[in-house]
């Protein structure tokens, strides 16, 4: 009797070790996710990433098991697995689980088929409590117990064994490896939300340091940063940057008659038409006032031209109102397309001057920069507002 007390407790402090060895790799994996995810790679890469550091991790831990028996091993991969699916989705759910069954399978022994099926059953857990609860449960410790209640199922796959043999083995085990996985999903998951919150956190001041706050268009300095590298960009990527400077015709008088509240809304209705026109790789923002800039990754300076007369029509038929008053609003619009080895100052230079033409040519157009030949397009006239103090003049 004393004997097997002896064993079990020799046991019990095996699985401690071999669970305390797992916080360690699992601490390292915390660092290793925050770092993968503050990446401005594509999303599927990210979480393909997460799956094969999370896959390696259950290989770490699998390396220093606890022997409970004849090839029957227990350590942290489960916990590994399934936070590296709450976390990293189905790629890193795929991939993680992937890793660790292929390494159990190498290791062999009579516990390889439960071993593999509860790197399974991780993936799984993960995979719903990050589908289910994790959406539903807005409390952080909350989810987390949850999460670490839902880890031990996975011992689950024991009963793939021989009825007898699977009873042994969780009288054996189940209460110190229920203990220690319980501990150990919910320190690990606090570490991650934790690092999620943070990761969340500065993605949030990235967008206030680079995003107007009116319209939500990127500001002036994140449109300079980006000019100056796409024009960097333009020999290696055999592209053309096209820049459109933006300006609302009589913007003044609608805020001298109206209120600076009904401009602002002009202002934030415009930055949606612009949103609605230029693509994903272009960039728009708010340069200041009542002027927006939009830089055009394109191929074609034909599109630079079809661009700039869709916002221009969009506009002009837009509807707005203030003081009860219905009025509409027209923008002018300058264009010029970058050489080789232009730079962002003189390709601004180059828009604002057209820009300028644009409004001596009567406002509401569109004028392509006098060294690429000057184009207009759109009427050079038109009666647009509702109080003849805000006509065309």
């Amino acid at each position: 009797m004393k004997t097997l007390e002896t064993a079990n407790t020799s046991m019990n402090h095996e699985i401690l070790i071999a669970y305390l060895h797992g916080l360690g790799i699992m601490a390292l994996l915390t660092m290793t996710y925050g770092h993968v995810c503050r990446q401005t790679w594509h999303v599927d890469i990210k979480r393909a990433l997460i799956g094969l550091c999370f896959g390696l991790g259950a290989v770490a831990v699998m390396a220093s098991p606890a022997h409970i028996g004849p090839g029957v091993i227990v350590d942290a991969r489960t916990i590994i697995v399934a936070l590296g699916s709450a976390f990293g989705g189905i790629p890193a759910a795929l991939i993680s689980s992937g890793i660790a069954i292929a390494y159990r399978y190498q290791l062999g022994g009579a516990g390889v088929l439960p071993g593999t099926l509860c790197v399974a059953f991780a993936g799984l857990i993960g995979l719903f409590w990050a589908g289910f609860v994790k959406p539903r449960v807005t409390s952080v410790p909350k989810r987390l117990a949850v999460f670490a209640a839902m880890a031990p199922f996975s011992l689950m796959s024991m009963f793939v064994l021989p009825w007898d043999a699977a009873i042994r083995l969780l009288e054996l085990m189940f209460i110190p490896n229920t203990i220690c996985s319980v501990v150990a999903a919910f320190i690990l998951g606090a570490l991650l939300e934790k690092e999620q919150a943070a990761i969340r956190s500065e993605e949030l001041l990235r967008q206030r340091a680079s995003s107007d706050g009116l319209t939500g268009l990127g500001n002036r300095t994140m449109f300079d940063e980006i000019l100056s590298q796409r024009l960097a960009e333009t020999e290696e990527r055999r592209s053309a940057t096209a820049l459109l400077i933006i300006d609302a015709d009589h913007f003044k008088a609608v805020n001298d008659h109206y209120g600076h509240a009904t401009g602002d809304e002009v202002l934030r209705r415009l930055a949606l038409i612009i949103n609605s026109v230029v693509r994903q790789e272009d960039f728009a923002a708010r340069l200041g006032g009542e002027e927006f800039g939009i830089i055009l990754d394109t191929r074609s300076p034909n599109r630079a031209h079809k661009v700039a007369e869709r916002i221009r029509t969009a506009v002009q038929f837009e509807r707005f109102e203030g003081n009860g008053e219905a009025f509409r609003v027209t923008v002018s619009v300058g264009c010029a397309i970058a050489r080789v080895f232009e730079t962002s100052q003189s390709l601004y230079e180059a828009a604002d001057r057209a820009l300028y033409r644009a409004k001596e040519n009567g406002r509401n157009c569109v004028s392509m920069a006098a060294e690429q030949d000057v184009h207009w397009f759109g009427p050079a006239t038109n009666d647009v507002f509702a109080r003849p103090g805000l006509k065309q003049g």
